[in-house]
C-alpha cells in the first residue's frame, strides 16, 4: 500500500499526463465544442481538465475512464489515442479510489499538499535564478577587482562560495567566459527601453505566484497562445492575461472575470492595446487588474484577444475558478 503522499504525487503525474494528452487530442478545435457536448461538462471543468494537477485544490469531477472514452467519442479519435485517453482515466479512477479509501476528505489534504510543495519548489527556483542573475550583473561589472563597484556590490556568500569550488581553468576560456557574460549583459542593457513599451504591458516569463490559478496555455488561432490567471490576496481579487505567439504578432489583449455558474461575464474587458511579440519565445502580460464582482458565486479570470485594429475582442481562454 502506497503512503497518501506517494498517492496523491501519482495520481498529479497522471492528470498532468492526461491534460497534455488532451490538449494533444483537442489540437485548434475549442474548448467549447467538449463543453457542449460532454455530459455535465461546461468551459469551467473543461479548462480544470486541461489544468492537470492543478485540479486536485478544486471539487471538480475528475476525468475518470467514462469521461475520457466519452471524450475519445466526441473528438472521433484514432482507436490507439481513444485507448490512451481512457487508460489514463482508468487509472484516475484506481488512485481516486485508493485515496478515498486511505482518508475520508482526501481531497482538502491532497490540494494543501501540493500547494505547499508548489510554494517550496518556487522559492528554490526563485533563489537559484537570483544568484544566477546577480552572478550574470557582477561578471558584466567586473568581478575579481580589489573594489567591489558602486552600484552592484559584492558578490553574494552563496555565489562566492560556489565559484571558489570550482576548478581552475585555463586563462583562456576564462577570458572567452568573461567576454559572453558582458556581451549578454551589454545586450539587456541596450534593449528597448520600458518607456517604448505599451502601457500595462511587461515581456518575459514570470515565476509563479503562490495561491494564483491560471488556465493551461491554450492555442487559439493564429498561433496565438493565451493564459488566464486569479489569485485573492488580502481580500482583493486579481486578474491577468498573458500572450505569446510567433514573431511579428501586432494584437490587442483583455482579461475578464467570469461567474462559472452563471457562464458569463462579471465585470468589463480590461485591455491592453498594441501587444507586440518581437523575438521568439516572447511572453506579453496584462495586469494585474484589480475587480470586485458580486460575493457568493465562484469566478475565473476570461482572456480573450484579437487583432490589432479590430473592434471585438474573442477566442476566449478561462482559468480554473476561485470562491469569493
Amino acid at each position: 500500500m502506497h503512503g497518501f503522499e506517494e498517492l496523491v504525487d501519482d495520481l498529479a503525474r497522471v492528470l498532468d499526463e492526461a491534460a497534455q494528452a488532451l490538449r494533444e487530442a483537442l489540437g485548434r478545435r475549442p474548448q467549447k465544442l467538449l463543453a457542449n457536448r460532454i455530459t455535465g461538462g461546461d468551459a469551467s471543468l473543461v479548462s480544470r481538465w486541461l489544468s492537470g494537477s492543478r485540479q486536485l485544490v478544486e471539487r471538480n469531477r475528475l476525468p475518470g475512464a467514462v469521461t475520457m472514452a466519452e471524450i475519445a467519442a466526441v473528438l472521433e479519435l484514432p482507436t490507439e489515442r481513444a485507448g490512451h485517453l481512457v487508460r489514463l482515466g482508468e487509472d484516475v479512477d484506481r488512485l481516486r479510489g485508493e485515496l478515498e479509501q486511505a482518508e475520508r476528505g482526501w481531497r482538502s489534504r491532497a490540494g494543501e499538499y501540493l500547494t505547499s510543495v508548489r510554494a517550496a519548489e518556487g522559492a528554490a527556483d526563485s533563489d537559484e535564478g537570483m544568484e544566477r542573475h546577480e552572478a550574470l550583473h557582477q561578471a558584466a561589472d567586473g568581478v575579481g577587482e580589489d573594489k567591489p563597484g558602486p552600484a552592484l556590490g559584492r558578490i553574494p556568500e552563496k555565489v562566492a562560495l560556489r565559484s571558489r569550488t570550482v576548478p581552475l581553468l585555463p586563462a583562456a576560456l576564462i577570458t572567452v567566459g568573461m567576454t559572453v557574460a558582458a556581451f549578454v549583459f551589454g545586450t539587456l542593457v541596450a534593449s528597448p527601453s520600458p518607456e517604448s513599451k505599451p502601457p500595462g504591458l511587461s515581456g518575459g516569463t514570470t515565476p509563479p505566484v503562490e495561491g494564483e490559478k491560471c488556465s493551461p496555455w491554450t492555442e487559439t488561432v493564429q498561433g496565438v497562445q493565451l493564459e488566464g490567471c486569479i489569485r485573492v490576496r488580502q481580500s482583493r481579487m486579481l486578474i491577468r492575461v498573458r500572450m505569446r505567439g510567433p514573431v511579428g504578432t501586432r494584437a490587442d489583449i483583455a482579461v475578464q472575470v467570469y461567474d462559472t455558474f452563471l457562464e458569463r461575464g462579471a465585470g468589463r474587458e480590461l485591455g491592453c492595446h498594441r501587444m507586440y511579440i518581437l523575438v521568439e519565445g516572447e511572453i506579453q502580460t496584462c495586469g494585474y487588474h484589480e475587480v470586485r464582482p458580486p460575493y457568493g458565486s465562484e469566478y475565473a479570470a476570461r482572456a480573450l484577444w484579437k487583432k490589432e485594429g479590430e473592434i471585438r475582442f474573442g477566442n476566449p481562454v478561462i482559468s480554473p475558478g476561485t470562491r469569493w
